[in-house]
């Protein structure tokens, strides 16, 4: 815990100290065309950049002659061209064609090119270009300078500004987060701290190697790395507080949240380390080679911060996690979910009849009566129920073979001739017959006829 706090000064420092460039064709090949056009300008003609100035069209000779010669006075101007510089005092206006005068003068605007020998996006170029707006407001109020130093010095201002701003968001963003998944007040601001540790750390190594990072590198790694590497806390603040709530002592349970979730700290640091250091080694542009390098670094910081410090952290802070903190050492109660709750709100209003139906077809109280009667009577289901059966099935069985002796008889009467009296006889004598006669009879009389 010590070390940590120690470390975050350092880091601090040298993440706020780090070198930072905002000139694009300092990340590309050196060996481009227009980057080795531009070197041949500053070699020979001593131009590092250029402004361009909009001033209003009807400023008097008198005035353009001062404004030129208070801009040619500033420290590292080469050089200043406009329409009256060209023309000078004794031509005409309307000896110049338009075509010329349109180049230079049109719409109530007139255009002034500076020369200046600083570099872009340099604090003395930035320095020259405060001098040029106090003396072009003297002359015009609304002169505006552009050009690509002066755009590259809106865009330091702007970033400067929009990168905290989303750093803030982002951070802001994610302690939300874990504050919603932990409920707790102290744990999002411990996992995020240490993490931020670790990005402090990868972003002020360009400190102590020399290097300078282009200006957007730090919003990506602070974003990217913040958002990618959170989840190895979030793992061993998660196991540690399940193994609390098992009964574990705190010891006990950062030893095995800390044993467990290694492994898959290590594995996912090194394949965000290995996807990332591939791209830095094929792209050629140093501005996609830079952020990816960091990248992979930063993997590689945030595992190790995770692994070696994060579980000290989180034995020395646990007693405070566990007073501004909900259920942290107990399973939250679990409550019922709204589907059930609406059944149970609906079957409560229901009458009796139909709530036994929505219970499922069952009757409680159906079912206590017919307990209760077969308890105090238990003879009398089963004489019931036995005569019954056997009634019911004693009178199936002749029914059938009824039916099938007479239609056997009707087809023994329809295929061979039987004596008309021996049948009457019979029925007149009122003598049963034996099934097993008219079942052998019908048999006979089917195989003759087949």
């Amino acid at each position: 815990m010590g070390l940590t706090l120690l470390m975050f000064l350092p880091a601090v420092y040298a993440q706020n100290h780090a070198g930072i460039y905002y000139k694009l064709d300092e990340s590309l090949p050196q060996d481009l065309p227009s980057i080795v056009a531009n070197e041949k300008l500053k070699s020979d003609f001593d131009m590092g950049t250029s402004h361009f100035v909009l001033l209003r069209d009807d400023i008097s000779t008198t005035d353009m002659n001062q404004l030129e010669n208070a801009l040619e006075d500033l420290p590292g101007i080469t050089s200043v061209l406009s329409y009256h510089s060209l023309l000078g005092a004794g031509i005409p206006e309307f000896f110049v064609p338009d075509e010329v005068r349109t180049m230079l003068k049109q719409d109530g605007w007139q255009m002034m090119m500076v020369n200046s020998k600083y570099a872009t996006a340099s604090q003395e170029v930035s320095d020259q270009l405060d001098g040029m707006r106090g003396i072009l407001k003297q002359y015009d109020s609304g002169a505006l300078i552009t050009g690509e130093a002066a755009m590259t010095n809106d865009l330091i201002e702007t970033s400067a500004v929009d990168f905290n701003i989303t750093n803030y968001i982002s951070m802001a963003a994610i302690f939300l987060i874990v504050l919603f998944v932990f409920q707790s007040l102290t744990v999002p601001v411990v996992l995020v701290g240490t993490i931020e540790l670790a990005i402090f750390i990868n972003q002020g190594v360009p400190y102590f190697t020399g290097t300078d990072i282009p200006f957007i590198a730090p919003t990506i790694i602070g974003c990217v790395q913040l958002g990618a590497t959170v989840d190895y806390a979030i793992l061993m603040t998660t196991r540690l507080q399940e193994e609390l709530r098992a009964g574990k002592s705190r010891d006990e349970a950062i030893h095995i949240a800390a044993t467990s979730s290694d492994p898959s700290i290590i594995t996912s640091s090194l394949v965000l380390f290995c996807a990332t250091l591939g791209v830095s080694f094929v792209s050629s542009i140093d501005l996609i080679g830079s952020i990816c390098v960091m990248l992979a670094r930063g993997a590689l910081i945030s595992a190790a911060v995770s692994i070696f410090i994060m579980p000290s952290i989180l034995s020395v802070c646990e007693p405070v996690f566990n007073k501004t903190s909900r259920y942290w050492r107990t399973v939250p109660p679990v409550k019922p979910s709204r589907i059930a709750t609406a059944l149970q709100s609906a079957a409560k209003k229901l009458p009796s009849g139909k709530k036994a139906n929505a219970d499922g077809g069952e009757n409680p109280q159906a079912e206590n009566e017919h307990a209760s009667i077969g308890t105090s009577s238990p003879q009398i289901a089963p004489i019931k129920s036995i005569p019954e059966k056997s009634e019911a099935s004693s009178n199936k069985a002749p029914r059938k073979k009824k039916h099938f002796a007479v239609f056997k008889h009707s087809l023994s009467r329809g295929k061979t001739k039987i004596p008309a009296n021996s049948g009457s006889e019979a029925d007149s004598e009122g003598l049963p017959t034996d099934p097993s006669d008219e079942k052998k009879a019908g048999e006979e009389t089917l195989a003759k006829t087949h």
